[in-house]
């Protein structure tokens, strides 16, 4: 897949950039509340099935493991060379909003 991404110097109307800033500053404040509820309802409520008045709830404990790849590349002396086989690249257009 060959996308062309073109960067302009100046967007063409930066009221859009401004209306962005203004949702992601809300979307995080609603993201923040969203957790601090979770949080309050699973300590709360503690794991199983809960219902509100006209909602529900599933709380439940997920346990995951991860692998130190750095370390471990290093303990088997994998070289980047070996490594760059196994390598698979993505690519994703971000926007992020700055002051």
């Amino acid at each position: 897949m060959n996308a062309v991404v073109q960067f302009l110097p100046k967007a063409p109307n930066s009221s859009l950039i401004d209306e962005l800033a203004e949702v992601d500053a809300q979307a995080k404040a609603w993201a923040d509340r969203a957790k601090a509820l979770k949080e309050k309802i699973a300590n709360q409520f503690g794991e199983g099935k809960h219902r509100g008045n006209t909602h529900g709830v599933n709380v439940s404990l997920y346990q995951s493991t991860t692998y130190d790849y750095k370390k471990l590349i290093a303990d088997l002396s994998i070289s980047q060379d070996t490594l760059a086989q196994y390598a698979k690249h993505s690519a994703t257009i971000r926007v992020s909003v700055t002051a």
